[in-house]
């Protein structure tokens, strides 16, 4: 199962209106072919009432679609399909499911000399720019690497070693991943192994990432698998700081009796909407929304626009786990946040949005 083919520079040929890459959709990032040593199998488990239909579709690690399936789970029951009988001898890298939320996936991966052994990893969406790998000593185990790129622009990414203080450990291997694109490392092959290190990767843009880590001799009767090992780490780490220090300052600077300011909404909409607002605030909730030029109250259609500074510092966290681009400034005295830019998703045009802040007063 797991003799992984080492570095991979993978190139994705995208079919014609081929987009499987969507929020609403779940990933096995790996599934293997069935061998003389592992069989894997994929399992679905429906706790709903209803009978619940999945779509099941197989994909090259070039991110080719080779195969479409569908399975019905019947209410409250589980099922489990060998990767052969869905798809005989197909080659597969990995799997993107169609499904509700309620019913949950995973795949198995089952060692024929020790089936008692056998892995069980569940699906995943999580994609971060960086990840790491606690390995262990590569004589007698194995640790793989998985990434998938899930984005529709490319990815590249650093795969480095490192000792415990950091310093680095040899030279990075870079990774290529074209949408859709999967790479499969053997981390033993790539590094020198070396006690209390760790792998790191870090991508130009989200990646998700599994690891697997098992005994080379999958027959042994100590032989084991492990999975899920990959930790996602914090995006934009340096954001995150300057948002902690400018959170620190702002609510250390003691505005018990509120403030006022003016912001500006930006994005692509109609004139009305990106025009300055004046904001008041009491008890970091707004009191009133008026418009700076026409001095006419704010619609109820459009408040949601709006957001007090406590709300901003709420949204920019927010924003840092889960969009792909977001850039914000401070005022270094008080902490007051005067832009916050967020692009929710590279490929996708007109959907980003930005907020001007200006005129910090007291009320």
């Amino acid at each position: 199962m797991f003799v992984f083919a080492g570095f991979l520079l993978t190139v994705a040929f995208q079919p014609p209106g081929f987009n499987p890459f969507q929020s609403s959709r779940t990933y096995i990032p790996h599934i293997t072919q069935d061998d003389t040593r592992f069989r894997s199998a994929l399992v679905l488990e429906n706790p709903t009432d209803q009978d619940q239909t999945i779509r099941i579709r197989a994909l090259s690690h070039q991110g080719q679609i080779v195969a479409e399936r569908e399975s019905t789970v019947p209410a409250g029951t589980s099922a489990k399909q060998w990767r052969h009988d869905l798809f005989e001898d197909v080659m597969v890298d990995y799997l993107i499911l169609d499904k509700a939320e309620e019913v949950i996936a995973g795949v198995v991966y089952e060692p024929i000399a020790q089936p008692q052994n056998a892995l069980r990893v569940a699906e995943t969406v999580r994609t971060a720019t960086h990840w790491r790998v606690y390995p262990s000593n590569w004589e007698d185990t194995f640790d793989g690497l998985i990434l998938l790129n899930t984005q529709c622009l490319d990815i590249n990414a650093a795969v480095s070693h490192h000792a415990a203080d950091g310093s680095t450990l040899g030279q990075p291997h870079r990774v290529a991943l074209t949408p859709g694109g999967k790479a499969t490392l053997n981390l033993g092959e790539l590094f020198q192994s070396q006690a209390d290190s760790y792998v790191q990767v870090q991508a130009d843009r989200r990646v998700l990432a599994t690891a697997v880590k098992g005994s080379k001799d999958a027959a042994a009767p100590t032989s084991f698998l492990v999975g899920n090992l990959a930790k996602a780490m914090d995006n934009f780490p340096d954001l995150r700081a300057e948002l902690k220090k400018a959170r620190d300052t702002w609510f250390g600077g003691g505005r018990a009796n509120g403030y006022r300011f003016q912001q500006s909404y930006r994005c692509f909409c109609p004139t009305d909407v990106t025009q300055f607002t004046q904001i008041t605030v009491s008890g970091s909730l707004i009191d009133t929304l008026t418009y700076l030029d026409s001095g006419e109250t704010v619609p109820v259609s459009a408040v949601k626009r709006y957001h007090s500074v406590e709300e901003m510092f709420a949204l920019i966290e927010a924003e840092l786990d889960r969009a792909d681009g977001v850039y914000a400034e401070f005022d270094s005295e008080t902490g007051f946040p005067t832009l916050i830019s967020v692009d929710p998703v590279d490929c996708m045009a007109d959907e980003e949005y930005t907020l001007v802040n200006q005129a910090l007063n007291e009320p």
